[in-house]
């Protein structure tokens, strides 16, 4: 068995396979480092892509960062959609923002993102700020501080949005 790669450069591209190591090690140590069209190298990637294919298998729930679930966004786009929030919490995040990012208009955004959480980006974000504001409150952070820290617009509105959501205000974590 036998395949042209096609190009003759030593340093292959990187290639993301998803989220298991193991696959993806097999890929970029074997088969994208060997020369398909050499006969000699035909045991090693026979070898590797039964490898590649015996572990494929066993994997359950297989998720990849080129395909999305259903409509829903993909790998890649979850999670620069999460670095952005993570880093920017303190800011003002609109859903133009979080599709930009994800390289989709703020429609498709919406849609695919409510497929692939379960909720608006509205709400979402406004969860990871009162989870991110229960962590600092919890590491002895002061109520006002932790507000502005969290993007919101005062320290009550902090508190009303913990309030709906974990049914306690801030002072219980303290």
């Amino acid at each position: 068995m036998s395949f042209a790669s096609g190009s003759t450069s030593t340093t292959p591209a990187r290639v993301l396979f998803g989220c298991d190591p193991a696959l993806r090690e097999l890929c970029q140590r074997f088969l994208l480092v060997l020369d398909w069209a050499d006969p000699d190298q035909n045991s090693v990637l026979d070898h590797a892509l039964m490898t590649l294919l015996a572990r494929s298998l066993a994997i359950e729930n297989v998720t990849s960062d080129f395909r999305a679930p259903n409509g829903g966004l993909t790998g890649a786009q979850r999670r620069a959609v999460e670095d952005t929030a993570e880093t920017s919490l303190a800011d003002r995040i609109t859903v133009r923002d979080l599709a930009e990012v994800s390289g989709l208009s703020p429609r498709q955004f919406s849609r695919a993102f409510t497929v692939s959480y379960g909720t608006s980006p509205y709400e979402w974000v406004l969860r990871q700020r009162v989870e991110r504001a229960r962590d600092l409150l919890a590491d002895g952070e002061k109520a006002r501080d932790v507000a502005v820290l969290c993007g919101f617009s005062s320290q009550t509105h902090m508190i009303r949005r913990f309030r709906a959501v974990f049914g306690y205000t801030p002072n219980a974590v303290r």
